[in-house]
């Protein structure tokens, strides 16, 4: 699966990289349902990351974001809401 990942303040380390792909393995379990997901993370002033996820399905686009200290854990909660939300919109 393609992943975009926009980096804003952010740079996009290579294990940076590995781990949104790593992660992303729990949205595409779900298959050709899913479109190509747009990841983009900000690091704000406050020394806080905000990611934002977004994909395409055919009922329509979902976007969730997160905001925390941790950019890796932010990254998982995000992967997490949008597997959940992929859920509800294909049972």
């Amino acid at each position: 699966m393609d992943i975009v990942i926009e980096g804003r303040n952010v740079d996009i380390t290579p294990d940076i990289r590995d781990y949104i792909s790593t992660k992303m393995l729990h949205i595409q379990r779900h298959g050709p349902q899913t479109g190509q997901p747009l990841m983009t993370l900000l690091h704000n002033d406050n020394q806080h990351y905000q990611v934002e996820l977004s994909t395409h399905l055919s009922s329509g686009n979902i976007t969730c974001r997160h905001q925390g200290s941790d950019i890796y854990a932010s990254i998982d909660s995000v992967i997490e809401d949008v597997d959940r939300e992929i859920c509800k919109h294909i049972i």
